[in-house]
């Protein structure tokens, strides 16, 4: 995209005349200046991608332990705090290191894409001969007229001019923009980034089925220059939460409903979000990005402190799972007697649930006594106490962002994709010239030079001849 030709008049016209913001222009559309900043970006962004973002000081205490299990042997959290490796891309010099690479595209545009583009649109007709035998491809076909090899050319699509008994014919030009338009479409998508991290706002929050929440308590802006989005002062109701399962009663998918509502209470949108498919309002997005169990429901019959014959909901706490697993369990403890305090073990029953259909029930002496489903309501005995369980109450973590740029993030980077297939496209020119019975021919291409020659010679063969 960043060619050697010299800068013509046109960039004078853009810069004014002046040299010094011609030098300066030329020294940010270097080569060499555009790699450094993209290798620098990369390896920046490469880090982020590595090391969570935006996490807690107790993520990083427990990820990454200051003792002989530091990640690669030398990655703790005091190294990733220390050097603020937690919060690139909130750091100025992230930004400042992609405007940069912005400056250099536009530089570049400028100074060497533009002026490459006008020189593809002029007409350029070869009066001599010996001009269209420095061309890649070239010869003459003797009894051959230009306007039979015009038509022809015509034919294959190039667009053909003439003047006299010289013809300039081109096609393709279109190669020539695209190189304009990556440059375009990178700085639409660098804009577009800096706009989306710069003015986002985000939050995460655990709420019960039943439970609701405004908005606006639950996100902070990035930065001070985020605007609030107006969807911030809705309030969101979970009405329910469910979790699907295979076959093999592993978890297939988690689905909350919801229901979002002015201040005024009038609902608006009554939506079932699951993951990868959130619920959007007013500039927000909801995402489903976690679960939680907070209580069981459950009834007992015998020597127990909780209340007989009644349903009662106990609270349920999340056990401590091995680093790095996504497995989760949670437990709860039911008291046999109410003198189980002077015990020196606490006696009674405990239960482990993994999911929401079914818990695992062990004796006071950690024998596992059997396991029952949340829906079948069968009665277990246990130390003289009969268990029933009734239900468990679950929660659900809803990611909420508010991204005001990442429509033009897409723009950027569909533009480049366009354009980059636009640039794949040869550009192809051929110059001809009639000297009394003789047609001198020649070509090139800014792709594969064989296929221009191909191409004219296929020409050539259905041009007709003429007898002197």
């Amino acid at each position: 995209m960043i060619s050697n030709i010299k800068t013509t008049k046109l960039t004078s016209l853009f810069l004014g005349g002046v040299s010094t913001p011609n030098l300066v222009l030329r020294q940010f559309s270097s080569i060499r200046l555009a790699i450094t900043e993209l290798i620098a970006i990369g390896i920046i962004s490469s880090i982020g991608t590595v090391i969570e973002q935006d996490k807690p000081l107790e993520f990083y205490k427990t990820f990454y332990p200051d003792d002989n299990d530091a990640l690669f042997g030398f990655l703790t959290w005091k190294l990733i705090v220390g050097l603020e490796l937690d919060r690139i891309y909130s750091k100025p010099a992230y930004y400042i290191l992609i405007i940069v690479l912005g400056i250099s595209l536009l530089a570049c545009t400028i100074t060497r894409q533009w002026p490459i583009m006008r020189i593809a649109r002029r007409s350029s007709f070869s009066t001599r001969s010996e001009q269209i035998y420095m061309h890649v491809k070239n010869g003459s076909l003797s009894g051959a007229r230009l306007n039979d090899f015009g038509r022809l050319l015509g034919f294959k699509g190039y667009q053909v001019l003439v003047m006299n008994d010289s013809l300039y014919a081109f096609k393709g030009i279109v190669g020539r923009y695209a190189p304009i338009l990556v440059h375009a479409a990178l700085i639409i998508a660098i804009i577009g980034i800096i706009a989306s991290t710069a003015g986002c706002w985000r939050g995460v929050v655990m709420t019960p089925i039943q439970g609701d929440f405004l908005v606006i308590n639950h996100i902070t802006p990035a930065t001070p220059f985020a605007i609030m989005p107006s969807g911030a002062k809705a309030v969101v109701k979970v009405n329910n939460f469910t979790i699907s399962y295979l076959g093999n009663g592993q978890i297939d998918q988690f689905y909350t409903d919801l229901s979002v509502r002015e201040i005024n209470g009038n609902e608006f949108i009554k939506k079932s979000i699951f993951v990868n498919m959130p619920l959007k309002f007013g500039g927000i997005s909801l995402y489903q990005t976690d679960w939680d169990i907070i209580a069981l429901v459950l009834s007992v019959k015998g020597e127990s402190m909780l209340q007989s014959n009644s349903p009662v909901s106990v609270p349920i706490a999340l056990l401590n799972n091995k680093l790095g697993s996504t497995i989760k369990s949670w437990a709860s403890f039911i008291p046999a007697e109410s003198a189980s305090t002077t015990k020196v073990t606490p006696h009674g029953i405990s239960i482990v649930i993994s999911d929401l259909q079914s818990a695992a029930l062990y004796d006071s002496n950690g024998i596992f006594k059997g396991i029952r489903s949340f829906s079948s309501k069968r009665p277990i005995l246990i130390d003289g106490i009969e268990l029933t369980l009734l239900d468990v109450l679950g929660s659900t973590g809803i990611e909420l962002k508010s991204d005001p740029a990442v429509a033009l993030v897409y723009v950027g980077f569909g533009l480049v994709l366009v354009s980059t297939f636009l640039s794949s496209i040869s550009f192809c020119q051929i110059w001809a010239l009639q000297e009394k019975s003789d047609l001198h021919i020649g070509g090139k291409s800014n792709r594969v030079s064989s296929d221009i020659a191909k191409e004219i010679d296929q020409i050539l063969l259905n041009t007709p001849h003429y007898l002197n």
